[in-house]
């Protein structure tokens, strides 16, 4: 679905552009991960470090919408800003929208992951942690 839509059934509001909010969530998102990542990724712990570091993608995207003035009440609106925007191609949309759908099913499914996933999400992380700075929030 296209972002326009999302805005057209209310799951994206329009906003004044914060950035000071912008740049709280980045930095919380840093201090969130930085914590996450010196934990080892092993089967015990990898759907609970999935989850910590989707939330910690999320809020970067959300970040994001902030500061172009958007509030959005859907993951998926998020990602497909971030498409739609070029700040992403159709490879990582799909992957995160199936860590979306992964991180979904953990929480209201009681489904695991595995370590390999947690990986992924891990590097995607990394990848758009450092895209989103570059563009000088």
């Amino acid at each position: 679905m296209k972002f326009e839509k999302y805005i057209k059934i209310n799951k994206v509001v329009i906003r004044t552009p914060n950035i000071l909010t912008s740049k709280g969530l980045i930095k919380q998102s840093i201090e969130d991960f930085n914590y996450i990542k010196s934990s080892q990724i092993n089967e015990n712990n990898c759907s609970f470090l999935f989850k910590s570091i989707y939330d910690c993608l999320r809020s970067i995207m959300e970040s994001k919408l902030i500061k172009e003035g958007y509030k959005t009440y859907s993951h998926e609106a998020s990602i497909q800003f971030l498409l739609e925007n070029n700040i992403i191609k159709t490879e990582t949309f799909n992957k995160i929208n199936n860590y979306r759908t992964i991180r979904h099913d953990i929480v209201y499914r009681g489904k695991k992951t595995n370590s390999e996933k947690t990986k992924e999400i891990k590097k995607i992380f990394i990848k758009l942690l450092k895209k989103i700075q570059n563009e000088n929030i």
